[in-house]
């Protein structure tokens, strides 16, 4: 048994990138996208000797590092407690029959133990053994002195454990149907019984800003995506309202850099020791931005996007009691990057992206949207490796074309059995691309003697529903700003009229922006 604590995150990784570590076993978590300096991360996991992964998604950027990758159960399939902040234990039933060749963590941990020896430690048969034994630990050598106490649940038989009611911990002799407000004794959890109150003295960043990286990067959270995007990243859906990741800066930041809403930009910076990481993303333009700072989602990875991850830039500063790294800090430069060639796909199949400097990859109903870019010049070999690309595209199926030699644009159908199952758009400028709606809307028709007029975007007009914002609804801002003008003053106005911000309201912000804006 362990008797004292282990490493930390960060320092876990250190000591596999020094051979300290030689074998590692990963459960449900994705640290090659979000732990700091992820480079570096990933180079470890790939000269450890021996890596596991379990984790219920296949591809995943560690996943890729694995070894050894076992299928695990995902929330929806589990069966045991869940625990809330509030520290209320309750039952979680599965929702779904497991997935495929899928198993509970605690089976798989199990047999391994079984198979290194430990089968009398290991012989549980079910979730309800474990938390009969975790019931009766949190018991052990307590007597008072720890918060956590849930011994009066230690003897629940089967039935009983499935039967069990929602209860607060503690949970014990003395308030056997558990504790909904603690301390109100006045007695606490230390030797002299007295709440101890800690001063923190706060410390600035550690890194400073340089005449290289002169603005702040700032990392956090969208609306609709959760942590590293290896399952929302998968729902259509969900990417209707913010599809590629993106630097956020202030209008007076980005005009002093000669950039505008859309173009590439570069962000970089050194890691600690001194290679250079860099990350390239579209510009989004905010007047909500301070001067002098970026913003960056922390979401996007290698499945999704290139040079995406934003942990790259973050150096591997940590609290010394917690171990969290400084995530929400960086110094960082950027620079506008000029785009030799854009292109729009829609595609039913995974799509090659190794020839292009930028792309994203989104999944929509029936298929995937990309968005690509080449940003060096062209070359005969760029050239080649373009026409290569285009062939491999082609290989099997019809096509209907259109190219412009004096303007770079070239738009192309491929077809099978009259259905679109590839439909390409590229230019020297991104402003000639379709929008993405209409796009992916190409994969629902039929091709027939007229579909030469969706290469010539003819049929635009009729197309183009405009930006998501609403993505419980799918409500687009053309239909929000409509609702406006005909006399909604509030979300709520909104809500009647189109539904929207009336499921899980995450728009509701967004909504009360557009009619300040529009009513102004």
């Amino acid at each position: 048994m362990a008797t004292q604590p282990g490493l930390k995150a960060v320092d876990l990784f250190d000591a596999i990138e020094s051979g300290r570590i030689k074998a590692v076993w990963i459960m449900a978590t994705n640290p090659v996208v979000s732990l700091p300096e992820s480079e570096r991360v990933r180079a470890a996991l790939q000269k450890c000797e021996l890596v596991i992964v379990s984790d219920c998604i296949e591809q995943t950027d560690t996943n890729a590092c694995a070894d050894v990758l076992l299928p695990a159960t995902g929330w929806g399939e589990k069966d045991g407690t869940v625990t809330n902040s509030e520290r209320r234990i309750s039952r979680q039933r599965a929702l779904l029959p497991a997935a495929g060749e899928a198993k509970h963590d605690w089976w798989i941990i199990s047999e391994v133990a079984k198979r290194l020896g430990f089968a009398g430690a290991f012989s549980y048969e079910s979730a309800a053994d474990i938390f009969r034994e975790h019931a009766a630990l949190s018991a052990f050598e307590n007597d008072g002195t720890r918060d956590f106490d849930i011994s009066a649940l230690a003897s629940l038989d089967k039935p009983a454990y499935d039967a069990m009611q929602p209860v607060q911990w503690p949970a014990n002799a003395a308030n056997p149907h558990g504790t909904a407000r603690m301390f109100t004794d006045g007695k606490f959890f230390t030797p002299s019984g007295r709440a101890r109150f800690i001063t923190l003295t706060p410390a600035l960043p550690q890194r400073e800003q340089t005449f290289d990286t002169p603005f702040l990067l700032n990392t956090g959270r969208l609306r609709d995506q959760w942590h590293t995007m290896t399952r929302t990243g998968r729902a259509p859906r969900l990417l209707a309202h913010t599809s590629s990741p993106f630097v956020a800066m202030n209008p007076r930041d980005a005009m002093s850099k000669g950039i505008r809403e859309g173009d590439l930009v570069r962000l970089h910076n050194n890691d600690s020791r001194g290679t250079q990481q860099e990350l390239v993303l579209e510009a989004r333009i905010d007047d909500g931005m301070r001067d002098g700072d970026v913003f960056v989602p922390i979401h996007w990875n290698d499945q999704f996007a290139a040079n995406s991850r934003v942990s790259r830039l973050i150096a591997p500063v940590t609290d010394p009691y917690s171990g969290q790294p400084e995530s929400k800090f960086a110094p960082v430069g950027l620079q506008a990057i000029k785009s030799q060639r854009w292109v729009a796909v829609v595609s039913r199949e995974p799509l090659p992206t190794e020839i292009f400097d930028y792309w994203v990859k989104t999944p929509v109903n029936g298929g995937w949207r990309y968005l690509l870019a080449e940003t060096t010049i062209a070359t005969a070999e760029s050239n080649v490796a373009w026409a290569n690309w285009m062939t491999t595209l082609q290989t099997g199926l019809e096509k209907i074309e259109l190219s412009n030699t004096v303007t770079g644009d070239h738009r192309m159908l491929l077809c099978r059995d009259q259905q679109i199952e590839i439909a390409l758009f590229a230019g020297k400028q991104r402003s000639t691309l379709p929008e993405a709606e209409w796009l992916q809307s190409l994969l629902d028709h039929k091709v027939d003697t007229h579909s030469w007029r969706l290469l010539a975007r003819q049929e635009t007009a009729a197309l183009n529903s405009g930006r998501v914002i609403c993505s419980c609804f799918r409500i687009t801002e053309q239909q929000i700003v409509g609702a406006i003008d005909k006399g909604a003053r509030s979300a709520e106005d909104l809500g009647r009229a189109l539904r929207c911000g009336t499921n899980c309201g995450s728009c509701i912000p967004e909504l009360k922006q557009l009619i300040s804006a529009r009513t102004l």
